[in-house]
C-alpha cells in the first residue's frame, strides 16, 4: 500500500509536526506500507476580502468613515508596529464585466493573504498509479483525504 503526503509545518499548529511525525512512524513500522513525500509551498496571494468597506464607500460606525483609494496607516491594538492598509477599487475583467458580479467583488478591498498549497503528492500519486495499473500491480484503488 502507498500512502502519499507532505510534511506539515508548525506555522498554524506548532504542535502538528510532533503529531504527523508520531503518525508516519507508526505508518512505517507496517512493512506493507511505503510512504511518498510532496512538499509545502508556503506563499502569499492577493485575494478580496468579503464584507468590508470598499474604497469610498461610507463605513456606518459611531463615527461614519470614509477610505479612499490608497495606502492607509493602522495602528494601535495589538499592532506593536504600524501596518498599511492598501485600499483600492477591484475591476472586473472580461466576462466577469459581462456577467454583472455582485458588487461586494466588483469594488472589493483586496488584500494579501498568507496560504499553503501542497505540491506533489498528488503528482506523486497519479504518476503511481498510471505506472502500477500499466504493470498491472493493482486490483483496486482508495483514495481518501
Amino acid at each position: 500500500m502507498k500512502h502519499f503526503t507532505a510534511r506539515v509545518s508548525g506555522a498554524a499548529d506548532p504542535d502538528a509536526p510532533r503529531r504527523q511525525h508520531a503518525y508516519l512512524g507508526a505508518l512505517s513500522t507496517l512493512a506493507e506500507i511505503e510512504l511518498y513525500y510532496g512538499r509545502f509551498l508556503s506563499k502569499s496571494m492577493r485575494r478580496p476580502v468579503i464584507n468590508f468597506p470598499v474604497a469610498n464607500a461610507i463605513i456606518n460606525s459611531p463615527t461614519p468613515a470614509c477610505l479612499p483609494d490608497g495606502i492607509h496607516i493602522v495602528s494601535g491594538g495589538s499592532l506593536t508596529i504600524d501596518a498599511r492598509l492598501a485600499v483600492r477599487g477591484y475591476p472586473l475583467k472580461g466576462a466577469a464585466r459581462q456577467k454583472r458580479a455582485p458588487r461586494a467583488i466588483q469594488d472589493a478591498l483586496i488584500t494579501e493573504v498568507h496560504t499553503m498549497e501542497e505540491k506533489g503528492s498528488d503528482v506523486n500519486l497519479a504518476a503511481h498509479l498510471l505506472n502500477d495499473a500499466w504493470k498491472d500491480a493493482f486490483d483496486v484503488t482508495v483514495c481518501g483525504i
